[in-house]
């Protein structure tokens, strides 16, 4: 998490997300993803930021600064002259532990870094900074696939190839359309615009998760996303379009980052979590909806509690007076996880044993 200023005032670095959980809007996100075999959390919290946001902060700081930060010592006022008026005032080895609920049901744990800096708004090349946004992009290439190509591919059956017209195939033909009449009867809608049909393919994907037939349905999914990758649309974390492959699968967005007042960007949050359950139940935990918002065991258990470190509690009662969140929602969020002034000094009783990786448990340790 980079901030510049004071809690009252705080600026954060923040990543978007535009066409994952509906056609229009930008959804924000906290910077994050997951842990590779074989690598420690600060070594997968730094590679995950600069794949979510753009910035290469580990280049910034440069390995031995990083083999500091591995040692257990406090980095402050580094500098790159490749990168003028930036700073990183403070960037402490000791993570910001938090637990919390994910739309799968499991308990999942993040290890935050809090890393304060100057110059926020000189940070360069950040991800889809040009502003480009999803449906725009798709309007400007009209030969990528839309979503009804998706489903027509599936039905058939096979992905066409270029040149000799070769198919790649899925599954028995048939197979697909057996499924739809099951689990949604009332079919799948093949609309011209570009994700018109994304509420009944969700639900369709979830009826399909109880089926035995569920792992053809995700193989299929897998085949036509290696086919976008081939065929140049996807091309790793710094293409302007990304598939998507947990909440709705087969369906575009576009990734990027932005810097903004920590009021505002929790206010949006609150406000969007409350307006779109698909969002929620990503951004919020399981089971958070319209209603369960209003829940604070259910608000502070999801992934917008964990901004809660680097802000003060009169910001989170502004954000979500603003957003008409509710004070006990205020309250759950401003105070959880914080001991000693906001950093946990020692993790909360049972998070190591929660934690599945050997590597992140031995991270711990720095803390």
């Amino acid at each position: 998490m980079l901030y510049e200023g004071t809690p009252e005032n705080r600026r954060l670095l923040v990543g978007y997300n535009e066409g994952r959980f509906a056609k229009d809007g930008r959804y924000l996100v906290l910077p994050k993803g997951s842990i590779d075999e074989g690598e420690t959390p600060l070594r997968g919290a730094l590679r995950e930021f600069g794949e979510e946001t753009g910035f290469d902060l580990a280049a910034f700081l440069g390995e031995e600064n990083i083999g500091k930060l591995e040692r257990g010592e406090t980095l402050r006022d580094i500098t790159n002259p490749s990168v003028s008026g930036v700073t990183v005032v403070k960037f402490s080895p000791r993570p910001y532990p938090h637990t919390y609920h994910a739309r799968t049901g499991k308990t999942q744990s993040l290890v935050m870094f809090g890393v304060r800096v100057e110059g926020i708004d000189r940070i360069p090349n950040l991800k889809n900074s040009e502003g480009k946004t999803t449906k725009q992009h798709l309007d400007a290439h009209p030969l990528i696939p839309r979503f009804p190509v998706f489903l027509a591919w599936m039905k058939q059956g096979f992905i066409p190839a270029d040149g000799n017209h070769a198919r790649v195939e899925l599954w028995k033909s048939g197979w697909f359309d057996k499924k739809v009449k099951e689990h949604a009867s009332e079919g799948i809608e093949v609309a011209g615009d570009w994700q018109a049909t994304r509420a009944r393919w969700q639900h369709f994907c979830q009826e399909m998760e109880r089926d035995e037939g569920y792992k053809k349905l995700r193989a299929a999914f897998g085949k036509i996303k290696q086919r976008m990758v081939d065929l140049g649309h996807v091309e790793g974390d710094k293409a302007v379009l990304k598939f998507d492959g947990k909440d709705c699968p087969l369906f575009w967005y576009s990734e990027g980052a932005m810097v903004g007042n920590a009021r505002d960007i929790l206010a949006k949050t609150l406000k969007d979590m409350k307006e779109n359950p698909d969002y929620a139940r990503a951004f919020g935990g399981q089971g958070t909806n319209q209603k369960e918002l209003r829940d604070d065991r259910k608000a502070l258990l999801g992934q917008v509690a964990g901004y809660s470190p680097f802000v003060s509690d009169a910001v989170w009662r502004a954000a979500c007076k603003e957003a008409n969140a509710g004070g006990r929602v205020a309250r759950s969020l401003a105070g959880h996880g914080r001991t000693t002034k906001g950093r946990a000094v020692v993790p909360p009783k049972g998070w190591v044993s929660a934690v599945t990786s050997p590597m992140q448990a031995e991270g711990m340790a720095l803390g």
